[in-house]
């Protein structure tokens, strides 16, 4: 028995040290995802890698709002929460190509947004537009406040 008792020592303490050095190559930080009321669907329009470029291309869209990201300015003519198909379906009405992105909103812009998509849904299309432009105007307040 005492010809087993050391090499079974070494052996379980080398299982904790190689268990402990496991454990601790893995990132112990967790990532919380946004609420669905806190994701909104943006309609993309297009990225340019410089100002001059976006505002002679998006001349020809009624409204629009930019992001800078990474050095990029992404550009987006729509924002909706619950009306994606209806949106989509004007704008490839007015020939828009559109890429629909999901993107984190904060809170006060997220309860803005709820009005405005109750208007949406019961909206002409005659009407989706001032809509639409009101939204976007509202995001651009919401988040210029906050700067």
């Amino acid at each position: 028995m005492k010809k087993y008792l050391i090499p079974l020592i070494l052996c379980i303490i080398t299982g904790v040290i190689m268990a402990k050095i496991m454990f601790n190559q893995y990132d112990n930080t967790k990532t919380v995802s946004a609420t669905p009321d806190e994701l909104a669907y943006f309609f993309q329009v297009g990225v340019f890698s410089n100002i001059d470029n976006m505002k002679k291309e998006t001349s020809r869209y009624d409204s629009y709002i930019y992001i800078l990201e990474d050095g990029k300015y992404y550009v987006y003519i729509g924002i909706t929460q619950k009306n994606k198909d209806k949106l989509k379906q004007y704008f490839d009405t007015l020939e828009y190509e559109t890429y629909i992105k999901e993107i984190d909103i904060n809170s006060d812009f997220a309860s803005r947004l709820k009005e405005y998509d109750a208007k949406l849904a019961e909206s002409e299309d005659s009407e989706i537009k001032n809509i639409n432009n009101e939204i976007l105007k509202t995001y651009e307040e919401v988040n210029n406040a906050k700067d």
